[in-house]
């Protein structure tokens, strides 16, 4: 069992979530994003990577602290992939 910085993981959400944005609000024009999903594609993998963290996360002193990815995605490894 592996021990998580969860202050750091949620940092790193939010930094992750603000790049994501950013580009998108680069490419939108009059209400249409226009942007190569390649583009992309390392802001979302990396914010899924994150998001999937946060949702396996748990603590053994808190039962309201649950791993939630397995009630999500039961019998899944990973969540939907962007542009794969």
């Amino acid at each position: 069992m592996a021990k998580i910085n969860f202050n750091d993981l949620r940092k790193k959400t939010c930094i992750a979530y603000d790049n994501l944005a950013i580009k998108l609000n680069d490419a939108t024009e009059d209400g249409t994003v226009t942007i190569d999903a390649y583009d992309i594609s390392k802001e979302m993998t990396e914010l899924r990577d994150l998001i999937m963290l946060i949702a396996m996360s748990y603590s053994e002193k808190d039962n309201e602290i649950k791993d939630v990815f397995s009630e999500i995605y039961p019998g899944e490894k990973n969540m939907v992939f962007f542009n794969n």
